[in-house]
């Protein structure tokens, strides 16, 4: 019996019909038509999904560095003031602890406990106010008091032996103004001071009660309580109760941003070839990479990414007047500056992963413009066998030089290591060329360097590195005459009363732009009058597996162990969110 209503038939249904009514032929084209269809509405959908959402990094995933022990050592005092002479304790606690202030990729100061700062007209004093909200990785607060507490300790010499000459408590005073405000007065301007403040800070309620003599032993140092992005969790010993693991956890309360990565794992291995085997067998994710002749074999890794850091640390050439008759005419001295191959320097020996230089002063430590004229910097070994030839430095028919009975030759020292090594031969090849007879002495190690030739100032060439304090070039020590003589630093015996007086006005400086002004000035004279011959600056080299995203390559870092400051920003996992 009929209800008079019509019967409901779906389009699929009427799909199933129409293909029953259809020849083979008609279905096939009707089938891929509507395939087609789906198809166009499925990728229009997507794509209008990819254009209104973007990939973003979310939690998730480890990150395994390998360590080499020999160079680095274990962990063993994970410590703001006793860390700073071991690399992997200085690593650690950059990690785990917070500071002040710390460096931005260009190696300029920022605040990180420090919210806002002042400096006051005269430069001596600073008032610093913390963000709000800060809490140790127990949950206990931090405050001011635990600033002081810290910075007294370091004023202590029963805690840090070196206190009263870096924190003397008459040149630096410390007040509480309030539970997020510190005060700190200078007896004279210092315009690099807040270089001083980039270490980490200690809980008060933790370290109060540890006397001086108890204060690297105690178990804090291996199982420290910081503020920082990360969280000590658990380390793992050998049979010999070695630590050979030493693994961190996020710290999801940190007052930046969690960290992407979940863990920081960090595995210990006897030497570099150790570290080199593990990364190769995907025991660790990345290391860094001191040997620059295998860069190649990674830049061939479809797996690997070589990245670069830039360290505030340079090489020079040492040219002293006092030992060396042909060394105390300017023109020689010019002329071997002249006659030096920085790219070949660079090329030979770092594969590139360096940087020529021309003085003292490193970008972008210094970000002012320091440019100097082209006859200072450039490369001429033409030019540099004319000026000697009109210096009166002959040459005879073994293609050598001498001026009068005076021989053109010339003792250079260098340390037994592989890159300083090659710059010997190097600049021995190349000085050679203009008729300089050069001889290369390999002194065994830095202490043989030190206490035979640079303290004695008994040399005649020598090679050596530099390293800033912080983020300042610190040129007092080496060119100011007052360290001519040991214990000062200025080995090449330089002597301008110009540029002492431009250093002097440079450590007298209220700000650090005032400060750089006055060094790219007595710089000038440094390059003109060649004491020194200013080479390369290396770059700290690291190799990283693929999956590990978010490094910040070719940014400025003050130490080697402030290589992951930036492993916040470090991922592996995304997902998509909305535009």
């Amino acid at each position: 019996m009929s209800t008079g209503k019509k019967e409901q038939i779906s389009f699929l249904q009427k799909i199933k019909y129409l293909g029953k009514a259809l020849q083979p032929k008609d279905k096939f084209i009707l089938y891929t038509a509507i395939f087609l269809a789906l198809f166009g509405i499925m990728a229009g959908s997507f794509k209008y999904y990819l254009n209104v959402t973007k990939t973003v990094p979310t939690r998730g995933g480890e990150y395994v560095e390998g360590i080499a022990v020999d160079s680095s050592g274990i962990p063993t005092n994970i410590n703001p003031l006793l860390s700073v002479t071991r690399p992997t304790d200085e690593l650690l606690t950059s990690l785990i602890y917070s500071s002040l202030f710390r460096y931005d990729r260009n190696g300029q100061i920022i605040g990180d406990l420090v919210e806002k700062y002042e400096i006051s007209e005269d430069g001596k004093k600073y008032t610093l106010h913390l963000k709000p909200n800060l809490t140790w990785h127990d949950g206990e607060q931090l405050t001011a008091d635990d600033v002081i507490f810290t910075i007294n300790l370091l004023q202590d010499p029963g805690y840090n032996p070196a206190g009263p000459k870096e924190w003397d408590k008459e040149k630096t005073k410390i007040s509480k103004i309030d539970d997020r405000t510190i005060s700190i007065n200078l007896s004279e301007p210092y315009a690099p001071f807040l270089n001083k403040l980039t270490f980490g800070i200690l809980p008060k309620h933790l370290w109060s009660g540890i006397s001086n003599d108890k204060f690297a032993l105690t178990d804090l140092n291996l199982k420290p309580v910081g503020s920082g992005p990360f969280i000590f969790d658990e380390m793992k010993t050998n049979d010999d109760g070695d630590i050979i693991s030493y693994k961190l956890i996020s710290n999801e309360n940190y007052y930046e941003h969690v960290p992407y990565l979940e863990h920081l794992i960090f595995n210990f291995y006897p030497n570099k070839e150790a570290v080199r085997e593990a990364y190769n067998r995907k025991e660790i994710s990345g290391f860094d990479l001191t040997d620059y002749d295998t860069i190649p074999e990674f830049q061939k890794n479809n797996e690997s990414n070589v990245f670069t850091l830039r360290i505030p640390q340079y090489f020079f050439v040492f040219l002293n007047q006092g030992e060396s008759v042909p060394l105390a005419d300017i023109k020689v001295r010019q002329a071997l500056r002249l006659a030096t191959d920085k790219d070949e320097l660079v090329n030979s020996i770092f594969h590139g992963f360096a940087d020529k230089i021309h003085s003292p002063l490193l970008k972008p430590f210094v970000p002012q413009d320091f440019n100097y004229d082209n006859k200072l910097t450039k490369y001429d070994p033409e030019e540099a066998k004319k000026i000697l030839e009109e210096a009166g430095w002959k040459q005879t028919d073994d293609g050598s030089r001498k001026k009068n009975d005076t021989e053109l030759k010339i003792q250079l020292v260098t340390a037994a290591t592989k890159d300083l090594n090659k710059t010997g031969e190097l600049l021995k090849k190349q000085w050679e060329k203009i008729g300089v007879k050069v001889e290369v002495i390999t002194a065994e190690n830095y202490l043989e360097i030190q206490q035979k030739y640079l303290t004695p100032r008994k040399y005649e060439a020598l090679i050596s590195g530099f390293q800033y304090s912080g983020n300042d070039p610190n040129l007092f020590f080496l060119w100011h005459s007052s360290g001519k003589k040991a214990p000062g630093l200025n080995f090449a015996m330089y002597d301008n009363s110009e540029v002492d007086k431009l250093l002097e006005e440079a450590k007298k400086a209220k700000t650090r732009e005032e400060e750089n002004e006055k060094y790219i000035q007595a710089v000038k004279y440094i390059i003109d009058e060649t004491p020194a011959i200013f080479l390369y600056n290396p770059k700290y080299v690291y190799i990283i597996n693929k999956k590990i995203h978010g490094f910040d390559n070719d940014r400025a870092i003050i130490k080697t162990s402030n290589r992951l400051d930036d492993a916040v920003n470090w991922y592996i996992k995304t997902k998509r969110v909305k535009k």
